[in-house]
């Protein structure tokens, strides 16, 4: 229970430590500003009628479309989008048809040059050997094995993550 207690605790602190917004477009607030280095995530989009989009515009000059199809009173249901995230965003814009209504829930979260994540803690039980790996990606859909170091800054973000895997047939310790 005490070890339950620690990783609640420490989700808690760790969440409080990261600067992050949540923010509505809508009608009455189509457009936001965004520092290229924060991570911009969709957690959440409702469209009525007509299709809308909503317009990533990049440091760069570049623009992603993230295009909502409509659905309407005979048929069909809200289209829902999440776990698109980005970052290197200067600005956030949704567009929508006359007639139609369109919000988009983004999570903003400030980074800093020190960013911190997550702490993986490991049972305070001596049941076996874990392997501490750090992993990488460009996508967080595909993740490959990366060290401690320096990393270069680049228009490709990169994502890290720790993982903790406990080994299998790895001996119990004698209770």
């Amino acid at each position: 229970m005490k070890w339950l207690l620690s990783l609640l605790l420490a989700g808690v602190l760790s969440a409080a430590s990261h600067a992050s917004q949540i923010i509505t477009l809508n009608q009455a607030n189509p457009t936001l500003s965004v520092e290229p280095t924060d991570i911009v995530q969709v957690v959440g989009v409702i469209q009525h009628s007509n299709q809308g989009q909503c317009n990533f515009t990049f440091a760069n000059g570049s623009i992603s479309q993230l295009v909502i199809p409509g659905w309407s009173s005979s048929g069909g249901s809200p289209t829902s989008f999440s776990n698109v995230v980005l970052t290197g965003v200067n600005q956030i814009q949704i567009t929508h048809g006359t007639g139609s209504m369109l919000a988009v829930t983004l999570r903003v979260t400030k980074t800093a040059d020190e960013i911190a994540s997550d702490p993986v803690v490991l049972p305070p039980v001596a049941d076996g050997i874990y392997a501490v790996t750090i992993e990488t990606s460009t996508d967080m859909e595909n993740w490959a094995p990366a060290a401690p170091g320096d990393y270069l800054g680049d228009s490709t973000h990169r994502f890290f993550r720790v993982k903790a895997l406990r080994k299998p047939d790895t001996p119990a310790a004698a209770k």
